[in-house]
């Protein structure tokens, strides 16, 4: 009951956000509101009601707005349109499919669950078109200070359910009672796509810049996450290679970031400290990646008939986890996997493809540099190995971000 109470309230606050963002083209209050509450799976009772984060009650108003106005007056550009209808057709069309090819039935609660990346994708675009020429700068004093907010509010709730009983008030779920001393909310990838930025703009990181995008992600537990900041960092690096003083600055940022990051994984976070170290066994990550991540794709292809491969099994197929099995609050068949490119082979085929066209697209249109679309796109390239993101709850969060926030430096040979 007080669970549905918080929901309701926040989702009309977000609805009153959607608002104040159609009149003034700001989205500064929903990213502090955003950053400061704990949008963090630990407390889903609280934020998310029937598979809606009450952060999606902000871009609701907007979006029906937009297309409102599209309709009566024509000003949604054509980028926006075009995109629109050709998921639109997309979806569409592998839903038919799923029908079809389905044999064990689809429920409507999986195709909402599979309509979701494709919605995310067109709010994008279309809030995309209403956001034009008011971008805050990753640079500024707002970005600064949000990301000061951000790593004191994680730091708060990580102590607040590790020191006390909210853990098991706010959830039964026995993985988050395993997990350990973790805490991971949306705020970790502002503080990731603020190191982007400024990778991508080649300013400075300082030291508390430094402790105050590193402390969430080190407490969020996230591996994934930390393996990917290091390519990041190298393909960064290696973007210089045709300015010597530039390469040799950034090679020194990098050798010392590195030590940096063995250093706090050694001695932050025990939980994250043996999940990194597990890292270096080949043969046990060989093992876990065969064996546990990708098995419900195997059990997947031995039902593929040859017009599968090509086209996939359709919107509402679902995967059979079998680590889900001891959490008794969660279907042991699930709508996606550990691995984006394997869930969406296994629903579209190739058609897999045109969603990343999408959002490489998508990114492409953003007020940024090349060197952080790049940056950008390689974040999403490799996380996408190990997670679903275009179903998390997050992904609308991070292309919000995206549309958002701008870079104004243009970098040294990719400038645009």
């Amino acid at each position: 009951m007080i669970s549905t109470i918080v929901f309701s309230l926040l989702l009309m606050l977000y609805f009153a956000l959607g608002g104040f963002f159609w009149k003034t083209r700001s989205i500064k209050y929903f990213i502090i509101l955003t950053l400061l509450l704990p949008l963090s799976s630990v407390f889903t009772q609280f934020h998310t009601k029937f598979q809606i984060i009450v952060y999606y009650g902000f871009i609701a108003v907007p979006t029906f707005m937009g297309v409102f106005n599209y309709y009566y007056r024509n000003k949604i550009s054509k980028n926006a349109i075009t995109v629109t209808v050709v998921l639109l057709c997309f979806f569409l069309f592998y839903l038919t499919l799923g029908f079809f090819f389905n044999t064990a039935g689809i429920s409507v609660i999986n195709i909402l669950k599979d309509a979701k990346p494709i919605g995310f994708l067109i709010v994008g675009f279309i809030l995309q078109d209403l956001v034009k020429n008011k971008q805050i700068d990753w640079d500024g004093k707002f970005s600064k200070k949000v990301l000061i907010w951000n790593c004191i509010v994680t730091i708060f709730f990580f102590l607040l359910v590790s020191n006390t009983n909210l853990l098991s008030t706010a959830t039964e779920d026995p993985f988050y009672q395993k997990s350990g001393m973790r805490y991971a909310s949306v705020g970790i990838f502002y503080a990731l796509f603020y190191l982007l930025a400024k990778l991508a703009t080649n300013k400075k990181v300082t030291l508390l810049e430094f402790l105050y995008i590193f402390i969430p992600i080190f407490i969020s537990g996230n591996r994934t996450l930390l393996l990917v900041i290091f390519l990041c960092f190298i393909i960064n690096t290696f973007l210089s290679l045709s300015n010597p003083v530039s390469f040799i600055k950034k090679a020194l940022v990098l050798v010392l970031g590195l030590f940096g990051l063995v250093v706090g994984t050694l001695s932050l976070n025990e939980t994250l400290r043996a999940r990194v170290v597990s890292l270096l066994d080949i043969e046990l990550l060989l093992t876990e990646l065969a064996e546990k991540r990708f098995s419900p794709f195997f059990i997947k292809l031995a039902d593929f008939s040859w017009y599968n491969y090509l086209v996939g099994k359709g919107i509402g197929e679902t995967f059979f986890i079998p680590w889900f099995a001891y959490r008794p609050n969660i279907d042991n068949f699930n709508i996606y996997m550990d691995n984006i490119y394997l869930t969406l082979y296994v629903k579209y085929g190739f058609g897999l493809i045109l969603l990343f066209i999408c959002l490489f697209y998508f990114i492409n249109k953003t007020r940024t540099n090349k060197r952080f679309k790049i940056l950008v796109i390689t974040y999403f390239l490799l996380i996408g190995l190990t997670t679903s993101y275009m179903y998390q709850s997050s992904f609308l969060f991070l292309l919000i971000l995206l549309l958002g926030f701008k870079t104004t430096h243009k970098d040294e040979l990719l400038s645009t």
